[in-house]
């Protein structure tokens, strides 16, 4: 499957179908994470129920601390 992930095409795995399987993929399962799907905000406790489909364009932040 391919996806817009922050403006670049991404081939994404099979084994990888949801939100919450992206961000175990990317190591980003424990940060704050944001996710824009399709111009849609989407709540966190959503994250395990997203399916994601083939030219969805996602816009993923996350946080780092430091000063």
């Amino acid at each position: 499957m391919k996806i817009k992930l922050n403006g670049s095409t991404a081939e994404l795995d099979f084994h990888i179908k949801t939100i919450e399987d992206l961000l175990a993929f990317y190591q980003l399962s424990h940060k704050t994470v944001m996710i824009e799907l399709n111009e849609t905000i989407l709540d966190k406790e959503n994250y395990h129920s997203v399916i994601l489909k083939d030219g969805d364009v996602l816009e993923m932040v996350h946080f780092v601390g430091g000063g």
